[in-house]
């Protein structure tokens, strides 16, 4: 679908108009699968049709926590985010999108608990805070983008071209947590009014992009 900048800002126009409070969605997923990218090509587009809108990318880059494969890693990360969602719910924005949010901090807990990194009751602890409905009930929609693990690994390599291996992006992590996204997104559907998949296994960044554009607008159609 190609939409033009007149039919892109009607859209947005009437679901502001209709329902009065801003479209509010998370995307989470496999590490390289074209989200913070995908994020960028939308946001030069709602600069484009001047829509009032504000994108939280994700913030793991600014904690000082060396280990991110650490429980403490996670919940720094979702408490700076909850705190950055607090500050835009309460701001007249259009659209808000929140690259890494709930969802992912319950994915990441979900691993942790499968490693026994975490308890039973510190995992329930964390999942029943980030489920407040005064944050999962905001989210219209939540965009998992998921991709395998042999596509993961040959993007962080830039097809091949280097050789890396990082603490996340290895075949042992990716594999446990595409494991608990699966599992996740199955269990706690019904604390969330939209749970949509996109596999980018197969796609180039370019038909990532155009499949992300069209699902905001698309989301902002049917939510009306």
């Amino acid at each position: 679908m190609r939409l033009s900048k007149e039919k892109m800002i009607e859209i947005i126009k009437q679901y502001k108009t209709i329902e009065k409070k801003p479209f509010i969605m998370e995307v989470l997923g496999t590490p390289n699968s074209g989200k913070t990218t995908a994020i960028q090509t939308l946001e030069k587009i709602l600069k484009r049709i001047n829509a009032k809108y504000i994108i939280i990318y994700e913030v793991a880059n600014k904690c000082e926590i060396e280990d991110k494969v650490s429980p403490d890693f996670n919940i720094w990360t979702m408490s700076e985010t909850i705190k950055l969602l607090i500050e835009a719910f309460n701001n007249d924005y259009d659209i808000i999108i929140c690259e890494r949010g709930i969802l992912d901090t319950i994915c990441w807990c979900n691993m942790f608990f499968n490693q026994e990194k975490l308890s039973k009751e510190e995992y329930k602890c964390i999942t029943d805070f980030v489920l407040l409905k005064r944050f999962s009930s905001s989210f219209v929609c939540s965009c998992v983008m998921k991709c395998d693990v042999k596509t993961s690994i040959k993007r962080e390599n830039l097809d091949e071209l280097l050789e890396l291996k990082g603490s996340i992006v290895n075949e042992n992590v990716l594999e446990q947590y595409n494991f608990s996204l699966e599992k996740v997104c199955k269990e706690y559907a019904q604390h969330f009014k939209k749970i949509d998949i996109i596999d980018t296994s197969e796609m180039d960044q370019t038909e990532i992009n155009k499949s992300f554009v069209n699902f905001i607008f698309n989301n902002l159609s049917q939510a009306t």
